[in-house]
């Protein structure tokens, strides 16, 4: 069966989202991506992934990348990692202090799109994604901040088809 990419919205609802403006001309993302969240857990341990979709002029939304990381395994190599490309150690667990806000930087699947004039970007942030992998049993209260002590950040390559 060939592949399909199913509309997103009904998911989206699962989590936090935030919608770009309409693009006014196509705009080509290539290479790779990466978001930046600061967040809390009232856990000793959460889950955070991140979807990118397109949202098209009908409102249909559609899976560009995703990303995740174990809030524990959160230590990013310095030396490896590259602005839009972090290396995640995974080599260790890091304590998780209950309710202190921490930066995350989640590495996300490389990008390769021309989304439309008219389409509009949407990043919706989840603590969990049961359909890839299995949730942490224990429940928890997660808070993602975005003010200025504590930026977020979705970094993406835009290409400027023009300069090519």
């Amino acid at each position: 069966m060939p592949f399909r990419r199913n509309d997103d919205r009904i998911d989206e609802t699962r989590g936090i989202t935030y919608t770009s403006a309409q693009l006014p001309s196509p705009v080509l993302f290539t290479g790779p991506a990466e978001c930046d969240i600061w967040a809390a857990t009232t856990a000793a341990d959460t889950d955070w992934v991140v979807k990118l979709s397109d949202v098209g002029p009908d409102g249909t939304s559609l899976l560009l990348s995703a990303g995740y990381v174990r809030a524990s395994q959160r230590a990013v190599d310095r030396h490896r990692s590259r602005p839009g490309d972090p290396w995640l150690r995974n080599s260790h667990a890091d304590r998780v202090p209950a309710g202190a806000a921490l930066a995350y930087r989640i590495p996300m699947q490389p990008l390769g799109v021309t989304l439309g004039a008219g389409h509009r970007l949407r990043l919706a942030i989840y603590s969990a994604d049961p359909a890839v992998h299995e949730p942490l049993l224990k429940p928890a209260t997660n808070t993602v901040f975005h003010d200025r002590s504590h930026p977020s950040v979705l970094r993406l390559r835009v290409v400027d088809e023009g300069r090519i």
